[in-house]
């Protein structure tokens, strides 16, 4: 385990190579971290971390708070508060890395994180009692739409007002010139009268437009549904690699919407995919819960894990 260092809030530039190897994690980060609150449901961070290999951190981060709500029809809704101060400090020695970073609430994150992929992954909360949970993803800078050209998994999850909302799921094809197209199938959700969600019909959806790139790695998409459907923008910004994009709604209503869309893989077999894997997962219903754990994965088909079950709305974190 990494000691960490006492860090200075009065000296942001406060040199701490004389102490551990802080060079060995240097870069900006894309932060997905869960940190528990006081109620039963968990504020994430997310935003960018950035490591200067000298053991100073400056982030840029959002808190966005997980609210009960139960007009909406996934339980919640989302609040978003930008965090105040941006500073921070770490150790490593290259397999592990204690943080302590800007948290929101006047309370810095104290956390220690597993090093994995090279230092290309930061992870934490695999075991009950953990600070926070989530993960640390490289940026590899900014992508360019030749970067993206090719077949997309994605997700959409819209809420709505008076407990509607919509799933909606499938795959886009992006070419390198900035066109989109692709097929998915959406599903209406409502609540009925004692909070139960229902799914409506599920209908299909084609989907055409274009995307952009910024140069801070935003990527938008302009699409319309079924050729005359009215026009939607999605923006997100790239997590990891140009293999992991990631959204919410619109800059007039941020938590109206969750959005993620995953590169489809090409010419895999069993044996592409063996080796370890971080999972980390939500049950949202009358008992959420959150479970992490790491799935190993033998190239022949099958697979064996370990999870950590720890229920939102309070309780002992279970084993499994």
């Amino acid at each position: 385990d990494c000691a960490l260092v006492q860090y200075q809030r009065d000296d942001p530039d406060e040199d701490h190579r004389d102490a551990s190897d802080p060079g060995a994690l240097a870069g900006d980060y894309a932060a997905i971290l869960g940190v528990p609150r006081d109620g039963p449901l968990p504020s994430f961070l997310t935003g960018q971390v950035s490591f200067d290999g000298k053991g100073r951190i400056r982030s840029a981060l959002n808190d966005r708070g997980l609210a009960t709500d139960a007009t909406s029809p996934f339980g919640f809704t989302f609040t978003t508060t930008p965090v105040e101060g941006g500073t921070g400090a770490y150790v490593t020695d290259g397999t592990r890395a204690a943080v302590s970073l800007d948290a929101g609430g006047g309370t810095p994150l104290e956390a220690d994180l597993a090093v994995a992929a090279g230092g290309s992954v930061l992870y934490t909360g695999l075991d009950a009692g953990a600070a926070a949970f989530g993960m640390l993803l490289r940026r590899d800078g900014s992508p360019s739409a030749a970067d993206l050209a090719g077949n997309w998994f994605y997700s959409s999850f819209v809420t709505g007002t008076g407990g509607s909302g919509s799933v909606e799921a499938g795959v886009l094809s992006l070419n390198a010139s900035g066109a989109v197209s692709g097929i998915g199938a959406s599903t209406p959700l409502s609540l009925d009268g004692g909070g139960a969600l229902v799914p409506g019909s599920q209908t299909p959806v084609l989907r055409l437009g274009t995307f952009s790139v910024a140069e801070d790695g935003t990527v938008t998409f302009t699409t319309n549904a079924n050729l005359f459907g009215p026009q939607e923008t999605w923006t997100t910004s790239l997590l990891f690699r140009a293999d992991i994009l990631a959204g919410g709604g619109p800059a007039e209503s941020p938590a109206s919407e969750m959005r993620l869309l995953l590169r489809q893989g090409t010419g895999l077999t069993d044996a592409s995919v063996a080796g370890d894997y971080l999972h980390f997962g939500a049950v949202l219903g009358t008992e959420a819960s959150l479970r992490t754990g790491i799935l190993s994965f033998d190239g022949a088909g099958g697979f064996s894990g370990t999870e950590t079950v720890a229920p939102l709305a309070g309780g002992t974190p279970q084993a499994g």
